[in-house]
């Protein structure tokens, strides 16, 4: 499996990275298992190399060219490796060398960009190998003269070529463990052997993995494994089925079982005239999973300008560029790849399960066909025969070069005659619907001409969707084609739990040219796997609940958000005025019942000037705090201000209060403290705090008589405010728990 630098599929990794910074960069000097260590030639060492930590070594080749050998291949692989392993379990090993004996390369990872880059620039790498998630790595290094490296009149190759062997004998190597996709350490084997031909893989030191032949292939510096069957891959390491052509697999009837984040394998080969070249259709008949289909010719890849790996499996990384991209986007239970003008060769095909959506045991078929165009002749092939006779006919002779399926008309539709056609053309259609059954992960094509419903261009369509089954309906129209998820003009609806009925509404937008449009209807075989039947009602004219409102009902809605926030301000300014009169008669009824109290106001009620005099903390924090509980449904007392004087706002239930000792008022606790941080009376009746010493040090003495009167008053705003619960005594004492009220 292939990480995602790698660029197809991020979601397909087996560890999702959050990067913290935009550029994740790794140096593979950071961290070092060794100073260094003598790789010696054609003696294998065994290395342990911890997640995040670099492997140092160096070799010489010298050796080599003593005996006449060219050639210098270094292996890595993986011992811990075993077939199935979940890349999660394995470690990340990545094998660089670079020539000479001073630096040791380094490597670097954009994490924007998903791109490693390496210093030195000349330093070789087995990127395919690290890509791919491979056990087994190998470099190979040509030392043959410059002139046998290079094509012939090349002096930019020879030049670079005499530059790099310049730099000696000794080349210093690095197996870096890299940590950004897994964590866990490699136990490996390392190896260099000298060769006087061009070497091939030696996975676990097995040329070809003793599945085929060595072959020197144009003179390249790098021999090519030619597989035995049943085996592929560059280094013939994977398992691979045959495929015959144009027989299903397979043939039992039971379908291919593939396990979440594996693969499977498969080839065939083609083979034609010289100057001939064949049409390839590989199809895919999906029924639990979520398979990818890819499909390469085994010669093509990046060294040659063609996709994926020379030599290799279809990996990860080709999904771009050689998978069925919108069969699998798109949820479809038929996935094809069809190739023509193809050259001869062996091809692979490979299955990926992919568990990031949907985490289930894949169950599929598989079928590949290949025909040879040659002498004039063609015979046509088409995508699952266009579903036989009966819904479809391949035609030939096509001018883009590709067999086509003609569908029975106004019967089937679709690439392929998959699904079947409904024409919206009765009165009966209008007012009642048209209904239907869809089995998971087939189609209806609702078809609407604008012959029959000519306002449809400039009112649109307004279409309700009834449903009843546990399937999963997708709804999309197109103009003049049969839609599909990758194609649509229009996705009303893909969600699996659309309510029923649903009302769509498709916009004159949509809607304005005049033919034919097809609404398609999938029940998508992915989530659930069960058919639903339906009825959808098309009627010309806009949605009742998307119909956009007018300039009007705008207008009205704003003036009556305005009216309202005038009505709540006004409000709130009559409440407030109402609270400070009630302020002001009850300060005046204090004052009158207790005239003693107004020792703080002038003869004509106004506030005399004196020093300011602020409360000591002490003394505020001996002021006990009580909790205020409403008095519930029952009548408030008229002579009693369920308000604080200081902020204005009714108590509510639970509100914490500070209840004055003289005068028995009471406040929020934060307003009565911040109040007597400036003064040292009531905010209500500006009674004292505390008894204060009169002037020439007499100590004011409290009258009973007058004490008594305030505390009887006391009782009456008490029992007002913090009223008690039912069966509870009014008169209990306020440090009593138990009570409506308590005293902190």
């Amino acid at each position: 499996m292939m990480k995602t630098t790698k660029t197809a599929t991020v979601k397909m990794t087996t560890k999702t990275v959050t990067m913290v910074v935009a550029t994740v960069v790794f140096f593979s000097a950071v961290k070092a298992v060794n100073a260094d260590t003598l790789l010696r030639i054609d003696t294998d060492l065994l290395i342990d190399v911890p997640s995040g930590s670099d492997y140092k070594f160096s070799f010489d080749i010298s050796e080599c060219s003593q005996r006449g050998d060219e050639y210098i291949q270094v292996d890595l692989y993986d011992n811990g490796y075993s077939y199935g392993m979940d890349t999660s379990e394995r470690p990340d090993p990545m094998l660089m060398i670079a020539r000479g004996n001073t630096v040791y390369p380094s490597t670097s990872y954009n994490a924007d960009l998903q791109k490693w880059s390496w210093s030195p620039t000349s330093t070789q790498k087995d990127e395919d190998g690290y890509d791919t998630f491979r056990p087994y790595h190998r470099i190979v290094i040509d030392n043959r003269v410059c002139t046998e490296q290079c094509l012939s009149g090349d002096q930019v190759c020879v030049s670079t070529c005499e530059t790099e062997k310049s730099r000696g004998d000794i080349f210093k190597g690095v197996v870096k463990n890299v940590e950004y996709f897994t964590q866990n350490r490699l136990n490996g084997n390392l190896r260099a052997r000298c060769s006087s031909t061009p070497p091939c893989p030696e996975p676990d030191g097995k040329e070809c993995n003793n599945k085929g032949t060595c072959t020197d292939i144009n003179s390249n510096s790098v021999g090519v494994c030619s597989c035995v069957d049943g085996y592929g891959d560059v280094a013939c390491d994977a398992v691979v089925t045959t495929l015959p052509n144009g027989e299903q697999q397979p043939t039992t009837g039971n379908p291919f079982l593939l396990n979440e984040k594996m693969w499977d394998y498969y080839s065939f080969e083609v083979t034609a005239p010289a100057g001939s070249e064949s049409t390839i259709i590989v199809e895919l008949n999906r029924l639990y999973g979520d398979p990818i289909l890819f499909v390469k010719r085994a010669a093509d890849g990046k060294a040659n300008g063609g996709s994926g790996i020379v030599n290799g499996v279809p990996s990860t990384q080709d999904f771009a560029s050689l998978a069925d991209v919108n069969s699998f986007r798109s949820r479809l239970d038929h996935h094809h790849i069809e190739l023509t003008n193809a050259d001869s060769g062996l091809y692979y095909v490979g299955v990926f399960n992919n568990n990031q959506y949907l985490k289930e045991v894949s169950k599929y078929y598989l079928r590949a066909r290949w025909n040879n165009n040659n002498a004039g002749v063609e015979t046509p092939m088409c995508p699952f025969d266009c579903f036989g006779d009966s819904q479809g006919v391949c035609g030939a002779d096509i001018p883009n070069g590709k067999s086509v399926c003609t569908c029975q008309l106004d019967a089937f539709g679709g690439e392929y005659c998959q699904g079947k056609v409904i024409p919206f053309d009765t009165d009966d259609h209008y007012w009642r619907g048209i209904n239907g059954v869809i089995a998971p992960g087939e189609w209806n094509y609702i078809k609407i001409d604008t012959a029959y419903l000519p306002s449809a261009t400039k009112d649109g369509l307004r279409v309700i969707f009834s449903y009843l089954g546990n399937g999963h309906p997708l709804l999309i129209i197109k103009y003049n084609d049969f839609p599909s998820y990758e194609n649509a003009d229009t996705i009303l609806s893909s969600s699996r739990n659309v309510r029923s009925p649903t009302e769509f509404h498709i916009t004159a937008d949509v809607m304005s040219r005049t033919g034919v449009y097809y609404i398609g209807i999938l029940n998508i075989n992915y989530y659930v796997h069960e058919e639903f039947s339906y009825n959808i009602i098309i009627n010309v004219g806009s949605s009742s609940s998307e119909k956009l409102p007018s300039f009007i009902s705008v207008s009205l809605v704003m003036i009556f958000s305005l009216f309202v926030c005038m009505l709540i301000a006004l409000a709130k300014r009559i409440v407030q005025n109402r609270q400070l009169a009630r302020m002001r008669a009850l300060r005046a009824a204090q004052i009158a019942a207790n005239p003693e109290l107004a020792f703080t106001f002038g003869g004509a009620g106004n506030r005399r000037v004196e020093p300011f005099r602020g409360t000591p903390q002490n003394v505020i924090s001996r002021i006990p705090i009580v909790t205020f509980r409403g008095a519930g449904d029952e009548p408030k007392l008229d002579d009693c201000d369920y308000s604080c004087a200081v902020c204005l706002d009714e108590f509510e239930n639970g509100d914490r209060l500070r209840q004055l000792t003289l005068c028995g008022h009471q406040f929020h606790t934060a307003c009565l403290d911040e109040w007597l941080g400036q003064h040292d009376n009531c905010p209500l009746c500006r009674a004292p705090i505390e008894a204060t010493s009169q002037e020439g040090g007499e100590r004011v003495e409290d009258d009973n008589e007058q004490q008594q009167q305030q505390q009887q008053q006391q009782n009456i705003e008490l029992t007002s405010v913090f009223r008690p619960s039912n069966g509870e005594d009014a008169n209990d004492n306020r440090n009593d728990n138990n009570s409506a009220y308590s005293v902190v």
